[in-house]
């Protein structure tokens, strides 16, 4: 595996918080100490989507600045990752229009995502004016539903977010990648943290693909639809 800079980071409960205030998902299980404990984790677990961001933010940064567009990517979370533990970032494969990589704690993956991308015309900050006055209001407590509550449970999400603090937490992945990418997937776990399933909840994988999107509009809304929910293997899947 080819490790990839910066190699490692420790996740802090700052960086929890911050993460928090961008995304909107305040699910305990991220933020809680006490409540985190009564849960399966047994303790506070770094934010899926984090983990991502986190991982794709260096990755755009060893590369030119020529602006990018993802076209799919997948994730998956075998593992989960805590605070104050050193977290190994990789680059398992790296094709002419994508990679692999993954983040490592102890010697167990906890974050692996494999992406597809294209050039793009256009950077995010070229193109971030009106994303400001589009800030949604994000709820602080998560939605706690029963399991006969989710099947077929379906609505939509506004798009909204702080770029100041964005560019700031992942400076190079907001001058590479669509407003309106990243803002969909800081949605996607406010979608799941807060909203449906939420409380109690966290990723285990996710695929999202864009072809004809307005890249840099906060409309339409993401749209989303629970198409499985088991409650024999704690299992929740919905199409975005």
């Amino acid at each position: 595996m080819i490790r990839i800079l910066p190699d490692h980071r420790v996740f802090t409960a700052t960086d929890q918080e911050r993460f928090a205030e961008l995304s909107g998902d305040c699910n305990p299980i991220h933020m809680d100490a006490v409540l985190a404990r009564r849960e399966l984790f047994g303790d506070v677990v770094v934010h899926g989507l984090h983990l991502v961001l986190s991982l794709l933010d260096p990755y755009c940064a060893a590369l030119d600045p020529h602006p990018r567009r993802l076209v799919n990517l997948q994730a998956r979370f075998p593992g989960s990752a805590y605070l104050n533990r050193t977290i190994e970032y990789f680059c398992k494969e790296e094709t002419g229009d994508g990679a692999k990589l993954t983040a490592v704690t102890e010697k167990q993956p906890v974050a692996e995502i494999t992406f597809i991308w294209i050039k793009n015309r256009e950077a995010s900050g070229q193109a971030g004016k009106g994303w400001e006055t589009m800030l949604p209001t994000f709820p602080r407590r998560p939605v706690e539903r029963l399991w006969d509550q989710l099947s077929g449970l379906g609505g939509e999400l506004p798009l909204g977010m702080d770029t100041t603090l964005l560019a700031t937490l992942f400076p190079a992945l907001h001058t590479r990648l669509p407003l309106r990418i990243q803002a969909e997937l800081l949605a996607l776990t406010r979608l799941v943290g807060m909203t449906c399933p939420g409380l109690r909840f966290v990723f285990s994988a996710f695929e999202m693909e864009w072809s004809d999107v307005p890249l840099f509009s906060p409309d339409p809304p993401l749209f989303y639809e629970v198409t499985r929910a088991d409650a024999r293997v704690s299992l929740v899947r919905m199409g975005i």
